[in-house]
């Protein structure tokens, strides 16, 4: 009577770490996560393993929040890794786009989570994308046809998760 459903964003963030890897110059990356649970910690691990693939010397700074939701301290740990660690490529797993803007004020580079939310500039390269609508209607049409499964737990290769568009700055 219960079935579990997820994207495998780790996928997406392995491609936006190779996107990210190629373009810093600095070799310094920043990570702003909620939590440290399964999902968030699956994305970092993605994403410094896609950003080391093409770029063996950079460098991944991550500040975990353990909250969801508190936009100033998303912002303060935004702000932190851009003036101490000195990263110029900033993402995160968190609720609000915070970091997305923070990047912006300080412009630098920056990859966005589960949607763009704003009108950012050409350093927006690109953001990781869960598309629910294709998860949701595979999960409908197997409960329409009496095949539930118990866990769905879909990639890049069913739709479930994208990239949005490349920033022109990404080569």
């Amino acid at each position: 009577n219960m079935t579990t459903y997820f994207g495998r964003i780790y996928q997406m963030r392995y491609l936006t770490g190779i996107v990210a890897g190629s373009i810093t110059k600095k070799n310094k990356l920043g990570f702003v996560g909620a939590k440290k649970d399964p999902q968030v910690c699956r994305g970092i691990n993605a994403y410094y393993l896609g950003i080391l693939s093409v770029n063996p010397k950079a460098d991944l700074k991550v500040i975990i929040l353990d909250e969801w939701g508190e936009t100033a301290d998303e912002k303060k740990a935004a702000e932190k890794l851009i003036r101490e660690e000195g990263v110029d490529v900033l993402t995160y797993h968190t609720v609000h786009p915070v970091a997305i803007e923070v990047a912006e004020e300080n412009d630098i580079y920056s990859i966005g989570f589960d949607g763009v939310m704003g009108n950012y500039s050409d350093k927006f390269l690109t953001a990781v994308l869960f598309h629910w609508g294709v998860l949701y209607q595979g999960i409908l049409q197997d409960y329409m046809r009496g095949s539930m499964e118990d866990d769905y737990w879909r990639g890049a290769s069913e739709g479930v998760v994208g990239l949005a568009d490349l920033s022109p700055r990404v080569g």
